[in-house]
């Protein structure tokens, strides 16, 4: 179990691998959200030349899993 703030993505790298995950996703308060597949999540990354940012934001996640880990 983790804790995120909003706003916040969830499964970014997920056209990395084929492995399927079901997970669920739970909030303290009312909150709203949407379902994009992998595939279009890549080819609006693509579309748009964001790698940078969006591998920015995966290593921000990556340290703050990171950091989580070794409490």
């Amino acid at each position: 179990m983790g804790i995120a703030r909003a706003p916040y993505i969830h499964g970014l790298s997920a056209w990395i691998n084929e492995n399927y995950l079901e997970y669920s996703l739970m909030a303290q308060t009312p909150c709203t959200g949407f379902y994009l597949p992998a595939s279009d999540a890549y080819q609006l990354i693509q579309d748009a030349q964001l790698w940078q940012e969006a591998f920015c934001w995966l290593s921000l996640l990556n340290h703050l899993l990171g950091k989580r880990d070794m409490q």
